[in-house]
């Protein structure tokens, strides 16, 4: 009787303060813990995957706002997903059986103008910055003021997706780019010739910090984990204090890469697990001795790019993908076991076709998700108003050979999508239903399929399977 009072009291509170439809964008995240602390923790995180989403929904609405480096910028940081940063939470708890539950909101009646405010202070901090960059003549003064240069830049275009998501405003202008605060910074720092000693020099003001996740660097518009990636990563993990769980660090750190005449442009950031805020940020060139012998360009570049072009979306309906380790830069070793879940933002139903690239022929398949129901109902699983907004298991995993890239892409509906599956061939020696002829080939015939009627939404999860590591 007290659990369900209070529950109800934290309903009141929580809905007392809901805006009027069509005046307010508001995003929630719900979670569990075994103190209030680690509740709201829990309920941060799951709002950062509703932030996520909602960006990934609103891209295609706003991105003609943008024009010069912000369009492609913007499009770098919808992939960054749970890293945005948080203004304005309201987060609320309440004591359960056995465990206490909490709800967190971003309203945009509030956090629009602490997101604007903030995005000021940004731009007036970045052109002091360049200002004391521009008087000073020696490398060893400049080195520090731009990487503050570009931890700024990169804390500036995270506020900015978020107040983009939430009221599609066009973005303040900036005195200098990324590109040119990371060409200024390669300048004043020597070029390595090994990952060893780029993964030292990059982590150099990160060695004091501990429990420290590590993600493989993202190749520029890709989410494949490519063989430098992986080797880059083992590198890195040499000079900091990694912990191997992302659930317990205490710090995160990402980057990414792109190629250049001669080598990669490396950038990494050093941001709180907790808050997301970065503390460190570092860029450097790596000469392409370095890396001889390590694929660094993505396999499958047009498939990924089709990904994220034309995909079932709708404002009204949300579909997310996530696997109980991460749904970032994701790698699984050979043998190792995971699980696969999905939320729906409102009830529907919804289908799963997994593309692999692994194997010496590339093809695609529609993932049984109810294996002891008949055909369709093998492949489509209903969610109701009762599971609407939670991550759903859909079942236990491992990785086998063959080892590579690999995709899953989740097509959702508020209507029975029984009668709108690709035609499918069973594959008795793998025991796959295969669909299509090839992944690239057959993207559009799956989108094709999208009901008439009602609302739609698609996500993708992308991983790299690998060799186990002794």
């Amino acid at each position: 009787m007290k659990y369900k009072i209070l529950k109800l009291i934290l309903l009141f509170i929580c809905f007392s303060f809901l805006p009027s439809p069509g005046l307010s964008v508001e995003l929630v995240g719900q979670g569990q813990g075994a103190t209030p602390a680690e509740a709201k923790k829990a309920a941060l995180a799951d709002l950062s995957q509703s932030i996520a989403t909602e960006v990934k929904a609103v891209h295609t609405g706003w991105k003609t706002l943008l024009d010069g480096e912000y369009r492609e910028e913007a499009t770098e940081m919808i992939r960054v997903e749970s890293r945005l940063p948080l203004l304005g939470v309201e987060n609320y708890a309440v004591e359960g059986v056995g465990n206490w539950e909490a709800t967190a909101f971003l309203r945009s009646s509030t956090a629009v103008t602490l997101y604007l405010n903030q995005l000021q202070l940004l731009r007036a901090e970045i052109q002091t910055g360049l200002d004391n960059f521009q008087q000073k003549e020696r490398n060893s003064e400049r080195e520090p003021l731009l990487k503050k240069l570009l931890a700024q830049h990169e804390d500036f275009k995270r506020h900015l997706t978020v107040l983009l998501a939430m009221e599609g405003s066009a973005p303040p202008d900036l005195p200098v780019t990324s590109a040119e605060i990371q060409d200024l910074l390669r300048k004043a720092t020597s070029e390595p010739d090994s990952l060893d000693q780029a993964a030292k020099l990059l982590t150099a003001d990160m060695q004091e910090y501990k429990d420290v996740f590590v993600f493989p660097l993202r190749a520029a518009k890709a989410q494949e984990v490519t063989p430098f990636s992986l080797a880059f990563q083992g590198r890195v993990m040499k000079w900091i204090r990694p912990i191997l769980d992302s659930e317990k660090s205490e710090y995160l750190l990402h980057g990414a890469y792109v190629p250049r005449a001669g080598g990669l442009e490396i950038t990494i950031h050093l941001s709180k697990a907790a808050t997301h805020e970065i503390v460190r940020s570092n860029s450097i060139f790596l000469k392409e001795v370095a890396y001889k012998g390590l694929r660094v360009e993505p396999s499958q570049p047009e498939f990924e790019q089709q990904l994220q072009s034309g995909s079932w979306a709708s404002e009204e309906f949300r579909v997310a993908l996530r696997t109980n380790k991460t749904s970032e830069e994701l790698v699984i070793q050979e043998g190792e076991t995971f699980e696969i879940h999905a939320k729906l933002s409102r009830p529907g139903y919804f289908y799963i076709i997994g593309h692999t690239f692994s194997g010496a022929e590339p093809f695609s398949f529609l993932l049984e998700i109810n294996r002891d129901h008949r055909i369709p109902q093998r492949f489509v699983r209903y969610v109701g108003p009762d599971q609407m907004g939670q991550w759903i298991k859909i079942g236990k995993f491992q990785a086998v050979r063959p080892l590579g890239f690999e995709n899953l892409q989740i097509f959702a509906s508020d209507q029975d999508l029984s009668g709108n599956l690709p035609n499918w061939q069973y594959d008795p020696v793998n025991r796959f239903y295969r669909v299509g002829k090839t992944p690239k080939a057959s993207l559009s015939e799956f989108r094709s399929l999208r009901p008439a009627a009602g609302y739609s939404a698609e996500a993708t999860l992308t991983y790299t399977t690998v060799e186990g590591i002794d």
